[in-house]
């Protein structure tokens, strides 16, 4: 049972529709938690569908997929983020890719390291990034590290003030905002 089910699985993570190869991206992380030697043989395929792909949600669980392959590992976990920060283009994905580099900044604790400067590089980078939540998980992530000098801190500063920008239009909106529907319809609507 489990070949026909290894078979069918493998052909559906590189399917052409996007939501069958995502269904199937659910399903080995289900699976990952009760056989982890089945889903770590169609590894190829999942960095192949996370690479070419262009849905984000392929890209976000292909990812979450990975992770949880080798979440163990310390040194994989980094060359996962290493590896794969230049090539997302989901908004999702970035955010997973985040809290994973997060995770190796904390067990790293070597800011001098380069794979800790390349990391640090992409987070700066990811501040100034289109997307709000990107932006704004960069933001927690790098306020948690509790090791970065002032010297290590001054190059993310230019993406700190596209932050504050976007905190301060924040308050904006909510000093602005319409007043709420009760002020505006008479109380027999309401």
């Amino acid at each position: 049972m489990y070949a026909q089910l290894d078979r069918h699985l493998k052909t559906a993570i590189v399917d052409q529709d996007a939501s069958v190869s995502s269904a199937a991206l659910v399903s080995a992380l289900q699976i990952s938690s009760s056989n982890p030697d089945m889903v770590n043989r169609w590894a190829n395929e999942i960095q192949t569908v996370m690479k070419s792909s262009s849905s984000s949600m392929i890209q976000y669980h292909a990812l979450a997929v990975l992770y949880k392959l080798r979440q163990q590992d310390a040194l994989a976990i980094s060359k996962l983020v290493s590896q794969n920060y230049q090539s997302l283009r989901s908004p999702f994905a970035h955010t997973l890719l985040i809290r994973y580099s997060s995770r190796v900044l904390h067990e790293e604790n070597n800011p001098e390291g380069q794979r800790s400067a390349d990391i640090l590089k992409y987070l700066d980078n990811c501040l100034v990034y289109k997307s709000e939540m990107i932006t704004l998980e960069a933001a927690k992530v790098l306020c948690s590290l509790e090791y970065l000098t002032p010297k290590q801190l001054t190059p993310p500063l230019t993406g700190f003030v596209v932050l504050i920008f976007f905190v301060m239009s924040f308050f904006l909106l909510m000093l602005f905002r319409s007043p709420p529907i009760s002020l505006i319809l008479p109380q027999k609507c309401v």
